[in-house]
């Protein structure tokens, strides 16, 4: 049997322990249902913690959607906190995420990565919309809906159903010799002159004046150009 004196320590013990600040406690449960509306979602708790459902926060505040928020999926496994109490809780770890949401600035620019697609949505602006797979990106751009896709180190820009972009540097060099043959033939025919069949001719009659023309370029354009000469099949658009 405790004396006085115990009796004096161990309740001066328990009144100190009282007034000691609690750590938070850490539950577990199952997502049953979410709400993004009110970034909050419905957790089962596991029966070791207590057991029963509980209305969880997904941000800091209720109807809250500003910052980072991270949408678990139904059915995955998540790390509650006590906030104030064990009626206040929030998700603090989940196994299986459906979508993470970013708000960010006075703007409210607004980030969603869903299944490898990543959405930028720019308040009063279009949306930016990337997608990834194991090989290939593509972009996509608001309403005009221009399409990029990279894969295996090839370009293709909405589909690709053109062809291959134009190689400038390759086209200029058979434009210029075209234009450069061209003219020479032009410069030629303007200094020549040819007698015509039954013109008036001069009494007594002018001497004939004869002179060889010479051709100024005598290598044709070979080969003929194709549309493989011209295209580069890296970038398609």
């Amino acid at each position: 049997m405790a004396t006085q004196k115990e009796k004096i320590i161990i309740d001066s013990i328990q009144r100190i322990a009282a007034k000691a600040p609690q750590r938070p406690q850490i539950v577990s449960g199952v997502v049953r249902v979410v709400d993004e509306s009110l970034m909050g979602c419905t957790v089962e708790i596991t029966e070791d913690d207590g057991g029963g459902s509980s209305e969880v926060m997904l941000n800091a505040r209720l109807q809250n959607d500003n910052g980072l928020l991270q949408v678990p999926a139904v059915g995955s496994i998540v790390w509650l906190a006590e906030i104030d109490g064990r009626d206040k809780l929030g998700v603090i770890k989940c196994s299986n995420l459906d979508k993470v949401i970013a708000r960010v600035g006075e703007n409210r620019t607004e980030f969603q990565m869903v299944n490898g697609t990543v959405t930028v949505k720019p308040e009063g602006g279009d949306d930016v919309v990337l997608k990834f797979t194991q090989n290939e990106l593509s972009l996509a751009l608001g309403g005009t809906q221009v399409e990029v896709s990279v894969k295996s180190g090839q370009i293709t820009l909405n589909g690709g159903e053109n062809g291959g972009m134009v190689k400038v540097g390759e086209l200029t060099q058979k434009l210029n010799r075209l234009e450069t043959a061209f003219n020479a033939h032009v410069a030629v025919f303007n200094s020549h002159i040819h007698l015509v069949a039954g013109a008036v001719q001069a009494s007594p009659p002018a001497p004939v004046i004869t002179a060889t023309v010479s051709v100024p370029d005598t290598n044709t354009i070979t080969p003929v150009t194709s549309v493989n000469d011209l295209k580069n099949d890296n970038v398609k658009h």
